[in-house]
């Protein structure tokens, strides 16, 4: 997924900012703003995000236009795959009402196996239509044009009143007033479990890998007869055999970025492409060159991020304990990917646990040589391939800068330790609030705060936006959360009640210690208000 800050700076990435407050209430102590549950076993799932509308964060907030919407990767028959709430800004001194409203809340699975709606969903500029992918044996991109109310309920789902397999048949639905789905099975039947879809809001285009490892390119996606592309070398075949990650496409180079799963960075030139080298053939084809960003299976889960302004392309990976490649490892390169420009830095032990993406603070906006990128890393030392031998290591924010020409620097002497044991850290997400630059992410379990003890933890930390560039001592705010959370959303910047906020699932069901609106055992959609708006 990208995200366009709203000040136009052309950087692309697969987390956004918010942040959160603590607040107290009888019998469950730290509490969200609202939880409102998905059922057993329902979570957006690790790195990925619920979706928020609108998309300008300066905009008045509105009860009625407003929305979250939440995949659930349930699988059952019958189940919630896809729901959204309005009313978002509700809750003591909100200016929505008691509590948020439900919607939509639909099943949309194609099969009576077990597909379910895995990875991130994304939303077209006006909000009116979704598109996300459903992943069994075969991949689905489904593509919603939801109506307020409709849906049944979170319990008893139902299904949109139109379903079709045709784009011509889409934008005949279109026309009329009912709910309408269309989906598209990928033409070459392969799955897709872990590619979040990337849309192009420039050109109406939709890419999507799946887990043989090819790219798929959608074209008509919400403004015409959406249709999958499958002549002129689509879909590509990037790393074949291999599950790819959501993909990225960059603008200014006209190239598409994704990596593998297994720890390659490859990308596609789109016609029109002017940075890089076919490895065979004309664009659009696959680059003739790569990146081993790692050398293990399972080493990558999100997409790349994209500085479409410095021309850079960055990859994360836990490099999973292999000590011939390095330890958690950030690697940089242009985009063509040129050897000779590719940049890795080591952040701690390599380890069984992911490392997701980082986020860049507010000052690399104003100037790159300034500015900072934030990781989610591990407490050894930074320093090559020896790093790797050791023991997993608790997750530990670091702070990587950057020399004028925008390539990473060193990684900074601060650190911050987030658990008392090793576990796996959610992608870290920035927002500038005012003259306040926050930094947003999760730990699966043991959070270092004493508010947190043994649990998952949802933490904000405040960051400089000018020299000094102090490294922060302490989290700023923290949440209890079982399990830790997904990718963290945010919806404004704003002095409205209840009106700048975060939006997260958590990733195991609620408990007694931590319930959901009151409800144990159940997967849980949280709103949390930023810190200092309360």
């Amino acid at each position: 997924m990208r995200v366009e800050r709203s000040d136009g700076d052309d950087t692309f990435s697969s987390e956004f900012g918010h942040r959160h407050h603590r607040v107290s209430d009888a019998g469950e102590g730290f509490q969200r703003d609202w939880g409102i549950s998905l059922g057993p076993g329902a979570t957006v799932g690790e790195g990925m995000s619920p979706a928020k509308f609108t998309f300008d964060i300066n905009a008045a907030p509105s009860c009625a236009n407003d929305y979250v919407v939440f995949n659930t990767r349930l699988t059952g028959a019958g189940s919630l795959n896809i729901v959204g709430f309005n009313n978002l800004y509700a809750g003591a001194g909100g200016i929505c009402g008691a509590a948020p409203s439900v919607l939509f809340a639909y099943h949309t699975k194609t099969d009576a196996g077990a597909s379910g709606t895995f990875t991130s969903p994304t939303l077209s500029f006006d909000g009116t239509q979704i598109a996300y992918t459903e992943s069994g044996v075969a991949g689905v991109l489904h593509i919603l044009r939801w109506k307020p109310g409709d849906g049944g309920t979170i319990a008893l789902p139902q299904q949109p009143t139109t379903r079709v397999t045709l784009g011509a048949d889409y934008v005949t639905c279109k026309a009329t007033t009912t709910s309408c789905l269309l989906s598209l099975v990928f033409g070459n039947a392969a799955a897709s479990s872990s590619s979040e879809p990337f849309y192009d809001f420039d050109t109406d285009i939709l890419y999507v890998g799946d887990d043989s490892g090819n790219l798929h390119k959608f074209t008509g996606v919400f403004f015409g007869a959406p249709v999958e592309v499958t002549t002129g070398g689509w879909p590509i075949a990037v790393h074949s055999g291999h599950v790819l990650t959501g993909p990225v496409a960059d603008n200014t180079s006209r190239n598409i970025f994704v990596s593998d799963v297994d720890g390659t960075l490859s990308y596609v030139r789109e016609v029109g492409s002017t940075v890089g080298a076919c490895g065979a053939g004309v664009p659009p084809c696959l680059g003739s060159t790569r990146v081993a960003v790692s050398g293990n299976a399972g080493s990558i889960t999100d997409a790349p991020i994209v500085d479409s302004t410095q021309g850079r392309v960055f990859a994360f990976t836990g490099n999973h304990t292999n000590a011939g490649s390095g330890g958690a490892n950030v690697v940089q390169a242009d985009t063509a990917l040129s050897a000779a420009s590719v940049t890795r830095l080591d952040v701690g032990t390599g380890r069984t646990f992911h490392l997701h993406d980082g986020a860049f603070d507010d000052a690399y906006f104003s100037n790159v040589a300034t500015g900072h990128l934030y990781v989610c890393a591990n407490s050894g030392a930074n320093f090559g391939a020896s790093s790797a031998a050791g023991a997993n290591n608790h997750p530990t924010l670091k702070r990587i800068s950057f020399n004028s020409d925008g390539t990473m620097a060193v990684v900074d002497a601060g650190t911050l330790l987030l658990t008392t044991a090793p576990t796996t850290c959610s992608p870290v997400t920035e927002i500038l609030n005012g003259t306040t630059d926050r930094m947003f992410f999760s730990v699966q379990a043991t959070g270092s705060p004493a508010a947190c003890a043994a649990f998952g933890c949802v933490m904000s930390v405040s960051v400089p936006t000018t020299n000094p560039f102090t490294f922060p001592a302490a989290a700023a705010a923290e949440l209890p959360e079982s399990g830790g959370t997904s990718a963290i959303v945010i919806d404004n910047v704003s002095g409205a009640g209840q009106a700048s906020s975060i939006y997260f699932s958590i990733l195991l069901n609620s408990t007694a210690a931590h319930r959901c609106g009151g409800t144990n055992g159940v997967g849980c959609a949280v709103k949390a208000t930023q810190s200092a708006l309360n």
